[in-house]
């Protein structure tokens, strides 16, 4: 894996005059994910948008680790991929779920005079109980792992009772945005169905384990947060983790930290509620002091 797979032909440059906005997808996700805020002239307009692959997604190549990645490896990977794509420009950053969340922390930790923002959307609980991960391995891996290695039909698909977990976790029974539900769930069988073995699933599961980050790394966040989530969310990202990684920022002044819940919203909520979304994003980024300095030219 390396963040020097060249990157697919961008339509546009960097355009200096205005801030950029950088993308971190879900755990199992790619770029796709963000493909109804590259399509937004609000956002396309106010903003140069940046959206990276993580290691094994998307458009990236190469052999597996020798290890599961920690989360904190991820956003050293994040921060090579930024620092070959932009250098040493500031950014707001938009992390998705769990890992974009965490993801997103360690690197306001890392580069507090680069993050100039944070948008993180779904984060999850910050731990999750232990009651999750040893149903997923138990239970929900098996279901991943019945026609892998010769067993079942061997054609290596996630069996249905598997991918209707997967569609209950992302959309939490939401009933609108169908077509792009179904279309993230056959990129979903793609990624880890046919032809895939279980490493994938394994560093999942490995990352449902995950430690908190230490408070020094919350600690060291100084930029403005929005946290957003959505209210049939209620499992994965309920208003109470929410309000638990608002409280972990201990030094950002409280006016600047906001939470947003989206009514009838489920976890990917940039794709099925990509509107608000985008709303949301681009109002709470006019308002924050790096982009109030004069680095928005249009309003809206």
């Amino acid at each position: 894996m390396s963040h020097q797979v060249p990157p697919p032909a961008s339509d546009d440059a960097i355009d200096p005059a205005k801030p950029t906005l950088v993308f971190n997808h879900a755990g199992t996700s790619s770029s796709n994910s963000f493909i109804y805020q590259f399509r937004d002239p609000r956002l396309r307009e106010a903003l140069n948008l940046v959206s990276l692959d993580s290691r094994y997604y998307g458009r990236t190549g190469g052999e597996p680790l020798d290890h599961f990645q920690t989360l904190e490896e991820r956003a050293d990977d994040f921060l090579a991929m930024v620092d070959a794509l932009i250098g040493d420009k500031p950014f707001a950053y938009f992390g998705e779920s769990f890992v974009g969340s965490h993801v997103g922390a360690y690197l306001a930790a890392k580069r507090p005079q680069q993050v100039k923002a944070m948008v993180l959307v779904s984060p999850s609980f910050v731990t999750d109980p232990p009651i999750v991960p040893e149903t997923l391995s138990g239970e929900w891996r098996a279901a991943c792992a019945a026609n892998k290695g010769g067993k079942g039909d061997g054609s290596g698909r996630l069996s249905d009772e598997a991918m209707a977990v997967v569609g209950d976790y992302f959309f939490s029974g939401a009933l609108h945005s169908k077509e792009r539900q179904e279309a993230f769930l056959r990129q979903y069988q793609e990624t880890h169905g046919p032809g895939h073995d279980m490493f994938r699933i394994d560093q999942l599961l490995a990352w449902f384990r995950r430690e908190a980050p230490p408070p020094e790394v919350f600690e060291a966040v100084r930029c403005p947060v929005l946290l957003l989530g959505g209210s049939l969310d209620q499992t994965v990202s309920s208003e109470g983790s929410l309000q638990d990684w608002r409280d972990r920022f201990v030094n950002v002044p409280d006016e600047d930290k906001q939470i947003k819940t989206i009514a009838g919203g489920a976890h990917l909520l940039a794709t099925t509620d990509s509107n608000l979304v985008n709303r949301f994003t681009l109002a709470f980024l006019k308002r924050c002091e790096w982009t109030r300095a004069g680095l928005f030219r249009n309003s809206y």
